[in-house]
């Protein structure tokens, strides 16, 4: 279970954190938005992009995986090793994020056709290459501080909090209620949010809330049923 709500927290701070980046890189960067007008970056209503929080997974599982291993004890070699890796990681889940989009939904969420030796768009050696560089900032700064941060979150009831609420808008509000066209819990908190109900807004946190905490509570008893060696209190 431990593994698991580490992997969720990390999505969900994935998510939201490239939906961060990608606002402000298209508003102030972006030479498709020769305006400057504030774009939402996703195909989602609230504010995260999936592609995100499976690049920080894998970045995360990639540390890992390099720190259990013997590096060449060469700094700069090292860091070369870790970009190529991390470069190689991270344009296989943009090149296989946007194939499944342009496939499956028939939507471009990016188009590096303007930039040199591109691959249908999708992929390019200058973003390709910042993607590398991101992911070694994030292997020598802020994976030493990760570890710490989510063991104690998932120790904690303000985990259960952040999980439920995430993972109820997102599953509520986009899966079911966007794509069937039906009314729910989802798509009225994500109103309540835009009108300033404030009544409302609490109201469906705390029932996310519970939601995540009554998961939680579940997983833990089920770990006897599950697994007969381990019991309550031993």
């Amino acid at each position: 279970m431990s593994r698991i709500l580490v992997l969720a927290f990390l999505f969900f701070i994935g998510c939201v954190m490239g939906w961060e980046i990608e606002l402000f890189f298209r508003r102030f960067f972006s030479k498709n938005n020769p305006e400057k007008k504030w774009i939402n970056p996703g195909f989602l209503v609230g504010p995260w992009l999936p592609l995100y929080g499976l690049g920080l997974i894998g970045m995360y599982t990639i540390s890992i995986f390099l720190s259990q291993q013997e590096m060449t004890g060469i700094r700069w070699m090292d860091t070369v090793v870790i970009l190529v890796i991390m470069t190689f990681l991270m344009t296989v889940i943009e090149l296989i994020a946007g194939l499944i989009f342009t496939r499956f939904f028939n939507v471009k969420l990016w188009d590096y056709k303007e930039e040199k030796f591109n691959f249908k768009g999708l992929i390019c050696p200058k973003f390709s290459l910042m993607w590398g560089v991101l992911g070694c900032f994030y292997y020598f700064v802020i994976n030493p501080y990760v570890l710490e941060g989510i063991i104690w979150l998932s120790q904690h009831l303000t985990f259960s909090f952040f999980i439920g609420m995430f993972f109820g808008v997102l599953g509520g509000s986009m899966i079911i209620e966007q794509i069937f066209s039906i009314p729910g819990v989802g798509q009225l908190y994500i109103k309540s949010i835009s009108l300033f109900d404030y009544d409302v807004f609490m109201l469906d946190g705390i029932f996310y809330t519970f939601l995540g905490l009554v998961a939680g509570i579940v997983i833990d008893l089920s770990y006897g049923f599950i697994d007969p060696r381990i019991r309550m209190g031993e």
